[in-house]
């Protein structure tokens, strides 16, 4: 919107209501934005300018914008394109991006993977895949859905009898002596930070999480870990690497005292059983933050070597 002398005369359904509510609905802008035509002297009523948002208007006043007025125009994130890996009968397999949700919320316009999915395929006029596994909000990589019910109940047995292999990085905070190792926890939920409910490993309870790690290099204050789980528990690695006190890079909700943005952990090769596919290897190439900071850490020449290695 970008007009001059603005005007309106008050009918009988406004009278009433205060000059900022009007003004936010005719204008289709925030509360800020009207009060700063009023503080700017902008508005007038009956001819005399107003700054007074509450005050009520009459039936036949005048109200008017002086000047050009100008909608500001509201940020907006583009919408990602679905990074696609490998799609046949059975599977889609995309890079999930980082800060973007696995799977559909209770907000209708939040934009999630499994929202893109299904909005995708309705333009193509075909059904949706089945979403068939998560990935924590800001943990990129493989994220596979399935093209029927059939396959999608199928893998996710496999999922649960733990035939799917999963191959995680993660740059961490500090420099271990380069190693290898087993970690066997027992995770459950500890409390909430900031609204946000975090797990950890328990002295009784919980459910059992077991994960092979190796630490690949070490650069610049941080490690570049490979970490093969075994179970699939609510924030398995992230715990873990907090308990072995290397918090994954930028995982505040574990003690991480570094980064922004997202937590550094990436899902980089999924491997399925035969008996679900012939094409049955998926690796995810880093997304650039990730990338980034392997070079600062001098450590990028590592993740190509053992990129090239999980080659079949």
């Amino acid at each position: 919107m970008d007009r001059s002398n603005l005007a309106w005369t008050i009918p009988s359904a406004e009278e009433g209501s205060p000059l900022r509510s009007f003004l936010k609905l005719k204008l289709e802008v925030s509360n800020k934005e009207v009060d700063k035509l009023l503080d700017g002297g902008k508005v007038q009523v009956n001819g005399r300018r107003e700054q007074f948002g509450s005050r009520r208007l009459k039936k036949g006043e005048k109200v008017a914008i002086l000047g050009v007025f100008s909608k500001e125009p509201k940020p907006s994130r583009p919408k990602p394109l679905l990074d696609v890996l490998h799609e046949d009968e059975a599977f889609l397999v995309i890079n999930k991006e980082g800060g973007l949700p696995s799977q559909m919320t209770r907000d209708p316009k939040r934009l999630t993977c499994e929202g893109l999915v299904q909005a995708t395929y309705k333009d193509k006029g075909l059904p949706a895949p089945i979403l068939l596994h998560r990935l924590d909000r800001d943990t990129s990589g493989v994220l596979l859905f399935g093209k029927t019910e059939q396959i999608a109940t199928r893998t996710m047995d496999c999922f649960r009898q733990r035939k799917i292999k999963k191959i995680y990085l993660a740059i961490c905070e500090g420099t271990p002596p380069l190693r290898e190792g087993h970690w066997s926890h027992h995770l459950g939920p500890k409390g909430k930070k900031g609204g946000r409910t975090f797990h950890a490993c328990l002295n009784s309870g919980g459910q059992k999480a077991l994960t092979d790690f190796q630490v690949m290099a070490t650069g610049a204050g941080a490690s570049l870990w490979e970490l093969k789980p075994h179970t699939g528990r609510t924030h398995q690695l992230r715990v873990q690497c907090s308990e072995a006190r290397h918090p994954i890079f930028g995982d505040h909700l574990y003690g991480a005292k570094s980064g922004s943005g997202r937590h550094l952990l990436h899902a980089a090769f999924l491997e399925l059983p035969k008996e679900l596919s012939s094409l049955n290897h998926f690796q995810a190439p880093l997304h650039p933050d990730f990338k980034s900071k392997l070079k600062e850490m001098g450590s990028l020449e590592a993740y190509q070597d053992w990129s090239q290695s999980l080659t079949p």
